[in-house]
């Protein structure tokens, strides 16, 4: 009994020890197992990635199909003969901050004037044509109207009544001072004298109406002659836009003969958000570009700001005055303004061809000058664009050479590599 008894207990004693010592060697087996699994994930200790030079094979590659910040596009001897690549130096530079709008040229109201005729009448001459230049004064057409003929007439009498009204007054006046003639009679003589005088006033104003100068008023007064023929002369200087006028053809109050503009000087006026009334003001200077003159800049400034906001685009009329001697901007023409706001002259700048768009971020391609062959993919922060340079806010330094040409085919080469870099 006492035998049995010692054999169960030294079998329990060696069954314990065998489990303890599987135990022992299992766990020493799963922690040399966790150490393989961290040394194989350290970077840079796996095998660097095709593509990229011997500085940069610590680098992980990002795999989700869109450039990591610091990918590099490696261009062997043939890649390099297929894309023509062109650099820029990064400097500091001026650059402008600016408001932009879009806007539409116009004729000035006060430098615009619509030629017609105050009552029906028939075109008998044309002194001018579309694109002439006139000077105020200048003789436009020759026009023939009964009414003006009845108004010359109308004058003519006037002018008649008012002098043998004026030599009566005078007449009678003498006698009152001598007590030949008698007061009443005086008085009569002045109130026709008056009345002559405001027939008088009104036949020269009513031929006014009608378009006779001064000068061509007072040859009728001195002559005496009628004519039912009258010039329409240009109400101002400038040039005759619009021309309707045909030999013959009737007239009437309604009819817009001529159009004559000044286009010296021209208004530009835009649309800017309530947001943005405040970086606005008078005087401030403005640069204008149109599409007829993708090259070229027209400068003007601020001369009106609306009182209103429209209600339906939230807007608020910025109008621009522009000098045009030259004539190249026409009204009607869309024109795109700068409103500038403000200026650094110390700027880090690049061509803004260098920058890419690359979904919500912008990228630029930096040359290794290590390694000539190597374009590394930087993602940049960008400011103001200026006179075709982009400021630099962050992602660059002065003095590297950044892509200017070629980029985008770089920008697909990286694009290539990530893509079949995330299938394998």
């Amino acid at each position: 009994m006492i035998k049995k008894s010692i054999i169960i207990i030294l079998t329990g004693l060696l069954g314990l020890f065998f489990c303890c010592c599987d135990n022992s060697t299992h766990s020493q087996s799963q922690t040399a197992g966790e150490k393989d699994s961290v040394k194989k994930n350290i970077p840079g200790q796996g095998k660097s990635e095709p593509g990229r030079g011997a500085g940069r094979r610590g680098r992980e590659r990002k795999r989700s199909g869109v450039p990591a910040e610091e990918q590099v596009v490696h261009l062997s001897v043939e890649n390099g003969k297929q894309i023509d690549i062109k650099t820029a130096v990064v400097k500091p530079g001026m650059v402008k901050s600016t408001l932009k709008a879009m806007g539409k040229v116009l004729a000035p109201n006060n430098r615009t004037a619509i030629v017609g005729f105050s009552c029906s009448a028939r075109i008998e001459k044309l002194h001018t044509e579309v694109g002439s230049w006139v000077k105020a004064g200048q003789p436009l057409l020759t026009l023939q109207c009964t009414e003006v003929g009845g108004s010359q007439s109308d004058f003519v009498k006037a002018l008649t009544d008012h002098e043998l009204a004026r030599l009566d007054f005078q007449r009678e006046e003498r006698l009152f001072k001598k007590d030949i003639g008698a007061e009443k009679e005086l008085l009569e003589a002045k109130g026709r004298f008056h009345i002559a005088t405001a027939n008088l006033k009104a036949a020269k104003e009513k031929l006014a109406v009608l378009g006779l100068s001064k000068t061509q008023i007072a040859e009728i007064a001195k002559t005496k002659n009628v004519s039912p023929t009258v010039t329409v002369n240009a109400p101002i200087t400038g040039w005759v836009t619009r021309n309707s006028a045909v030999l013959g053809a009737m007239i009437d109050s309604a009819t817009e003969i001529m159009t004559v503009m000044d286009l010296t000087d021209l208004w530009i006026d835009a649309g800017i958000y309530e947001k943005d009334l405040s970086k606005v003001r008078l005087g401030q200077e403005v640069e204008i570009s149109v599409p007829a003159y993708p090259d070229k800049k027209f400068f003007g400034k601020i001369h009106y700001i609306g009182a209103v906001v429209n209600s339906d685009t939230r807007t608020i009329t910025v109008r621009t005055k522009v000098n045009n001697r030259d004539l190249k901007l026409k009204p009607g023409m869309f024109a795109g303004i700068d409103i500038l706001t403000g200026s650094r002259q110390d700027a880090l700048i690049v061509p803004k061809q260098a920058v890419l768009d690359d979904g919500s971020r912008k990228i630029i391609f930096v040359l290794d000058v290590d390694e000539e062959d190597h374009f590394i993919c930087r993602v940049v922060e960008v400011g103001a664009v200026y006179n075709g340079d982009i400021e630099i806010v962050k992602g660059l330094k002065s003095g590297e050479i950044v892509v200017i040409e070629g980029n985008f085919q770089l920008k697909s080469r990286l694009y290539a590599e990530d893509i079949a870099a995330h299938t394998h």
